[in-house]
């Protein structure tokens, strides 16, 4: 009769432990340091107080998806995936980041190519580590056969309704098409439409550098910012800290 009770009981443990061991095998597989792109560095909320809980995952070379969370590895090949009301951040071994905001898909694609990533929906917020003369630039592959293109510098990129939209806050960043090639330095913006057609660039002040990023620590209502502080390249935290508030 014991033996009767016990022996369901040690084939569910055995099942249990198969269990994780699959779940660990396919994490693993999906998430080891070894060949890894970079690190899940944090998740964010992407708009305050909105309730959601935050929520990001990665796609593997044959589709199959998996929840992933801060402190894990990302490999070469897979795409990262920003669920909604998540920001991601990521982070390579030279100290470069990648902030996805939410609804961004980021393919990290694997070393020897032409480009180190490839953005086909959504926006990021790159902080690229300067680079060795002799390294390779960072190159964004974009819809289009349009890409992006930088040696060390700070800079947002997004793309949809068929335009794609470069706005640098420090260094110079190359946009190439079909059509052509232009570049932006500090604090300027350019755009590439369907065609491949490139606008010329226009000075913005540094608050329209990924304004996604810095939603959810709003400063108190009736403060004044003057967007002289931000035009003149003062960080936008240090200017907030400073003086708090709305832009006018």
């Amino acid at each position: 009769g014991r033996r009767a009770i016990l022996r369901p009981a040690i084939f569910a443990a055995a099942a249990a432990v198969l269990v994780t061991l699959g779940v660990t095998a396919y994490r693993g597989k999906v998430l080891s340091t070894e060949d890894a792109w970079g690190v899940v560095a944090s998740l964010y909320p992407a708009a305050p107080a909105d309730g959601q809980s935050l929520a990001a995952s990665v796609i593997g070379p044959g589709g199959k998806r998996a929840a992933i969370r801060s402190g894990e590895a990302i490999r070469h090949g897979f795409t990262l995936v920003a669920g909604p009301g998540t920001c991601v951040r990521v982070r390579q071994g030279d100290g470069s980041e990648i902030d996805l905001n939410q609804g961004t898909e980021l393919r990290l694609l694997p070393p020897g190519g032409t480009s180190d990533v490839s953005l086909q929906k959504g926006a990021v917020f790159c902080a690229i580590s300067k680079r060795p003369p002799a390294a390779a630039p960072f190159d964004i592959a974009l819809p289009g056969n349009q890409r992006v293109t930088v040696l060390g510098t700070r800079f947002e990129v997004s793309v949809g309704n068929a335009e794609t939209v470069v706005k640098v806050e420090e260094g110079l960043v190359r946009l190439q098409t079909p059509s052509g090639a232009r570049e932006a330095g500090l604090l300027q913006m350019m755009k590439a439409d369907a065609s491949g057609s490139i606008s010329t660039p226009e000075s913005i002040p540094l608050c329209e550098v990924a304004a996604w990023k810095f939603q959810a620590d709003p400063v108190p209502p009736g403060t004044i910012l003057f967007l002289d502080d931000f035009s003149e390249g003062l960080h936008r935290w240090e200017a907030l800290k400073i003086h708090g508030g709305e832009m006018v």
